[in-house]
């Protein structure tokens, strides 16, 4: 028994239809000739002049012209019956050079001789009105179509090979030759026969010329579009994670399908199972432990640059650790003298740990330059990371010394930065001081105090504004606020000894006094994790995740871009702190300093006013039925909940 396949038995039904079509065109081609062939004679006959008055009338005979090669002429031998059935009939035999042409008439056998007649030297206008002629159908139709010049798009086969699309019809790759610099695309409807092919510029993939054979099928541009959109969609589906059916809609949306687009084109739901295929093969599935491979698409950013600089599984570190950055990038990360660093953990893939995100003050504007996946929130993954960027930069040919690291007061990461940086300066944000402070302030249950006796209220807050002084006037403020508390209530007492425990025994004033300086805080990079957090979601999965980081490194170069050429928007940055409020308190922390100094005012009055920067707590707001206390800084709402 023959097995056929169902692919086989296609092909077999394909060529089967094309010969049925080629036989029936053959068909009508000798219809078509057998008509021209009666015409023709019939309008020599009736044109040629008359023969010295002879005429042949007859009621109904039979006539087989005879035309042949004389000695004098050359001239094609036709036979062609003629029959009359008119009860009067006239032919008038047309003269031809010599009247001996004509060599005889035979009324008994009913056959005359006439002389020849070229059929290849028919009046052209007679050709142009030759048509098709299908069965009893007494229309016309066209069967042949100009190959038309214009824009020229790209699409793919099913079998990845390059498909031209131009006016209406599409084109298959065929062959190439680089010496002539021309590739050859043949008319995608083979199946039926159609044999125009177009040559192409190799160098410019432009269009040369064609093999002057015509269409022999009208241009489709509905489906020319299908191709065109499924080709985008194809495009997407294999780098983004996006959802199949999105993609498909957006897609749709975007080339403004009309009517007749429409009806070449399947919903959305009805597409999406083919593209979920190919993403298949593309796409690796989410791993499910820490032994997985990246494969390229996803350790190279959307330029092809390597984006995938560092990836490892350590024991000392306890698994895995990912870093992603740039040559570029790195390389403005040393030409920074500021840096800030801070770990998420909403927006992690669910394997790791965290996302550890390194900015660097370039131009005056704080933007993204480093993102890490790590295993742990330990001192000496943080090692890890920073002695890996220190030996990526001498690799690149430059060198990792920044002056200034800002960072919450995590002792792991500020061991690691003095560890690996001897002469760096590291600087607790004051973001994170007065959330710490204020968290303790509620669990002391000094809230409500807090919120409605004013002296209670300037007291505390005074020493969440502490770290806005000088460290030379440091202890005399502390001195100061201790000689004057508010109350005798013991719950203060405790406060005053968890901030000498916690601020000047684990966490030495070197890490949290600022001073009146410009940045004292890192919000910017608060505010970037906000941005991932909207943008990947809680707990995307590695690839989609990977996905979007390689989007976010397309958006800092571009940003990077832009700063170097003098362009900035303080208004509408996406990652800086640098922005005009934020330079209205720093000159107002400034002025204030400087009056005290010249004597103005006193330290008490100094650090009264100094508390009004830290901003009132928040009422209790209902947010899905939770109570949510804040406190701010500069106007700016710090949400417990985000450290």
């Amino acid at each position: 028994m023959v097995v056929i396949t169902r692919a086989a038995a296609k092909r077999q039904q394909q060529s089967s239809n094309a010969d049925s079509i080629v036989l029936h065109r053959n068909i009508i081609k000798k219809k078509r000739k057998k008509q021209v062939a009666g015409q023709h004679a019939s309008s020599c006959i009736s044109s040629s002049s008359p023969l010295q008055s002879n005429a042949i009338t007859s009621t109904s005979c039979t006539f087989t012209l005879s035309a042949f090669n004389t000695p004098n002429s050359n001239e094609c031998l036709i036979n062609t019956p003629i029959t009359t059935t008119a009860s009067s009939s006239r032919f008038e035999l047309c003269d031809h050079q010599n009247q001996n042409d004509v060599i005889g008439i035979n009324d008994s056998n009913q056959f005359i001789s006439l002389p020849s007649m070229e059929f290849n030297q028919t009046d052209n206008n007679q050709q142009d009105q030759i048509h098709d002629v299908e069965d009893n159908d007494e229309s016309d139709t066209k069967t042949s179509w100009p190959i038309i010049v214009g824009e020229i798009q790209w699409c793919k086969t099913n079998r990845g090979n390059d498909r031209m699309c131009m006016c209406g019809y599409t084109y298959d790759f065929m062959s190439q030759t680089l010496k002539k610099n021309i590739r050859y695309f043949r008319c995608s409807k083979k199946n039926i026969g159609c044999n125009a092919v177009v040559r192409i510029c190799i160098d410019s993939n432009m269009y040369k010329d064609s093999n002057n054979v015509e269409h022999n099928h009208p241009p489709d541009h509905h489906n020319v579009k299908r191709l065109l959109v499924l080709q985008k969609i194809k495009e997407r589906v294999m780098v983004e994670p996006t959802s199949v059916t999105r993609i498909i809609e957006d897609e749709y949306v975007k080339h403004h399908l009309n009517d007749g687009d429409r009806e070449k084109f399947l919903l959305p739901a009805s597409q999406a199972s083919k593209f979920y295929k190919i993403r298949a093969k593309m796409v690796p599935s989410n791993p499910k432990s820490m032994n997985f491979k990246v494969p390229q698409l996803y350790s190279t950013t959307h330029d092809d640059d390597e984006f995938l600089i560092y990836d490892s599984i350590h024991k000392k570190i306890g698994g895995r650790l990912m870093i992603f950055s740039t040559e570029v990038l790195i390389k403005i990360l040393c030409s920074c003298e500021i840096i800030f660093v801070d770990g998420t953990f909403k927006t992690r893939p669910i394997m790791f740990s965290q996302v550890y995100v390194i900015m660097g003050m370039h131009l005056a504007e704080a933007i993204p330059l480093v993102w890490c996946l790590t295993p742990k929130r330990e001192e000496e993954v943080y090692e890890k990371i920073f002695k890996v960027l220190k030996r990526k930069s001498i690799e690149y040919g430059v060198k990792l010394e920044p002056k200034y690291a800002y960072a919450d007061f995590e002792s792991g990461t500020i061991n690691a930065l003095e560890k690996v940086f001897p002469d760096i300066i590291v600087r607790g944000c004051w973001y994170h001081f007065t959330q710490s402070v204020f968290r303790n302030i509620q669990k002391m249950g000094l809230s409500t105090v807090y919120e409605k006796n004013k002296e209670v209220n300037i007291w505390l807050k005074s020493f969440m504004a502490l770290p806005l002084i000088k460290n030379d006037i440091l202890d005399a403020a502390v001195e100061l606020l201790i000689k004057n508390v508010p109350s005798s209530d013991k719950s203060l007492i405790d406060f005053y000894e968890y901030f000498q425990r916690q601020w000047f025994t684990r966490k030495p004033p070197r890490y949290w006094s600022l001073g009146p300086i410009h940045i004292r805080c890192n919000n910017s990079l608060e505010g970037y994790n906000n941005r991932l957090k909207y943008r990947f979601g809680i707990h995307p999965q590695l690839w989609p995740f990977i996905h979007f980081l390689k989007a976010e490194e397309s958006l800092v170069m571009m940003r990077a871009t832009q700063i170097r050429n003098g362009i900035y928007r303080y208004k509408t940055m996406p990652f800086s702190a640098n922005n005009e409020r934020l330079r209205k308190k720093t000159k107002q922390l400034k002025n204030l300093s400087r009056l005290f100094q010249l004597g103005s005012i006193s330290l008490n009055r100094y650090i009264t006013n100094l508390s009004t920067f830290v901003g009132e707590a928040a009422k209790k707001k209902k947010k899905n039925n939770n109570d949510i206390h804040h406190a701010t800084i500069d106007d700016s709402r710090i949400d417990d909940d985000n450290i």
